[in-house]
């Protein structure tokens, strides 16, 4: 079975019934009518590969996927720095007589970030 870059997803391809059985139940793969293939994201590739002994054909990655994959972890790992942090450069108005603790003004850039869909 090959993992393959489809759009923003992963997908599957070249699974046997028995693969995509174990993609699907297992790892949360799911069926997309408009590409007629398995699709996932990095968490679901993730756990395919924690499974792969449970697979008939030997589990693949195409370059572009691999690269996909490995930008999805270093995301997820600058994301949750971010969320450790205990300091904010941001300069957030707080109400009269009041001001912010640094890792609350941590707290509150982490969150603008999330909002906002920045890395």
């Amino acid at each position: 079975m090959k993992i393959i870059a489809s759009e923003d997803r992963f997908a599957l391809a070249n699974a046997t019934d028995k693969d995509l059985l174990v993609a699907k139940e297992k790892c949360g793969f799911r069926f997309d009518p408009v590409t007629a293939m398995f699709t996932g994201n990095a968490a679901n590739v993730d756990m395919l590969k924690n499974h792969k002994l449970l697979l008939k054909e030997p589990l693949t990655i195409t370059e572009r996927a691999a690269v996909m994959y490995r930008e999805a972890g270093m995301k997820i790992l600058s994301t949750v720095e971010m969320s450790h942090a205990k300091e904010s450069g941001l300069d957030i108005p707080a109400p009269d007589g009041l001001q912010y603790l640094e890792f609350q003004k941590a707290g509150i850039e982490y969150a603008l970030r999330m909002l906002r869909g920045a890395e």
